[in-house]
């Protein structure tokens, strides 16, 4: 896959919320919140240097978690259900978690094993 524009980004995380179907073109007030929280969310991220990239050109490895992470922040405004929302937020830690992974350069959070002799 190629890079992703924010406003194809938008589109995919009002896909992924089901806000619209995946035939339909979001409503203009609705690809503009979702933008803007794509700006939030890349302000968020690049803080804590989790988004080295240009956010008008997200490269392929930070377009899911990217949509994760942002669909997480717009359930409110899409008056999403507590069930939905606890799912989003599953999706946005693990989304925060891979990013980190991808660029921190550590392993993460992974849980250790030991061996004892």
């Amino acid at each position: 896959m190629a890079d992703m524009t924010k406003a194809q980004l938008a589109t995919e995380v009002l896909r992924y919320l089901s806000v619209v179907a995946a035939s339909q073109t979001p409503a203009a007030a609705d690809q503009s919140l979702a933008e803007a929280e794509i700006d939030r969310a890349y302000l968020r991220l690049s803080k804590i240097s989790l988004a080295p990239f240009d956010v008008g050109s997200i490269p392929d490895e930070a377009q899911q978690q990217l949509r994760d992470y942002v669909a997480f922040y717009l359930c409110p405004a899409f008056g999403l259900s507590l069930e939905r929302r606890v799912d989003f937020e599953r999706a946005q830690r693990r989304a925060e978690f891979d990013l980190n992974r991808q660029y921190s350069g550590r392993r993460g959070e992974d849980p250790v094993r030991a061996t004892y002799y």
